[in-house]
This record gives structure tokens, sequence and C-alpha cells, in this order.
């Protein structure tokens, strides 16, 4: 008896382990930049304090130079790093209440994943230097919105 209970405990300290390392060991926020594409980027106001649709912005890269600017934005991304999070809405519809979300702004999700795992969002690790990268990128100033 005392080897099974002791097999238990060493079973359940390795899975308690591997679930760690999984969820607190960060991850690039894109995985492969030559695969992904950028199909949209929206930058608001905190949606707490947003009000009218001019407290939000929508970039398309529709050109070939907006291309070029969306590879270089998953290029760094790629760089960048977030830690997995189990809970948290896997796809942003408009708020009813805008306050509703206001948890939700330093979090990357995957709209196009299949399965629980893919689907996960991540806490990224510097949001304040992601969006620093973004808005110099599409050449907007530092206090955009």
């Amino acid at each position: 008896m005392a080897k099974k209970t002791r097999f238990l405990c060493v079973f359940l300290l390795a899975l308690a382990a591997l679930l760690a390392c999984y969820f607190l060991i960060p991850r690039p926020v894109v995985q492969d930049p030559e695969t992904a594409a950028i199909t949209e980027i929206i930058i608001q106001r905190n949606l707490y304090y947003q009000k009218e649709d001019a407290d939000c912005f929508v970039w398309q890269p529709e050109t070939e130079a907006d291309q070029a600017v969306g590879k270089e934005i998953l290029a760094y991304l790629s760089q960048c790093q977030e830690r997995r999070i189990v809970l948290g809405p896997g796809h942003f519809e408009e708020p009813e209440d805008p306050g509703r979300y206001r948890s939700a702004v330093d979090l990357s999700f995957c709209s196009m994943g299949s399965g629980l795992w893919n689907r996960s969002q991540g806490n990224l690790l510097d949001p304040d230097g992601i969006r620093a990268f973004v808005l110099d990128a599409l050449e907007l100033p530092e206090d955009f919105l």
C-alpha cells in the first residue's frame, strides 16, 4: 500500500510540475511570423472610458506597403512573450457593457485556433512595449487615443 501511495504522490507532483511549466513558462506571442497574417489592428481607449466610435481606430493592411508593416509587426511579436492563462473570453464581441472586458486589456487571443489549448489566451509580458511598437510602426503618436 505504501508503494502505491508513494507512486501516486510522485505522479501527482510530476503532473503538477508539468502543468506549472505549461502555464508559467513564457512563449512567443506569435509562434511563426512567416505563416501568420494580420487582418486588422484595433486601437482603442480603455473600454471602460470609451464612449464613442471616435475612440476606436481600425487599421487593415490593404496595400503592399501596409502588408510589409504587418510583417514587421509580426516579426516583433514573435520576439515578445506571453504566459498562458486558463480563463477569459475566447473572442471579443461588441460589449453591451463597455466595462465588462476592461480586465482583458493586456491579453492576446487566437480567434482562429481550434481546441481548448490553441484558444487559451496569453497574458502579455510587455503590453506597453507592444503598444508603443505598433503605434510607431503605424506612424501614430505615442499618446494616440
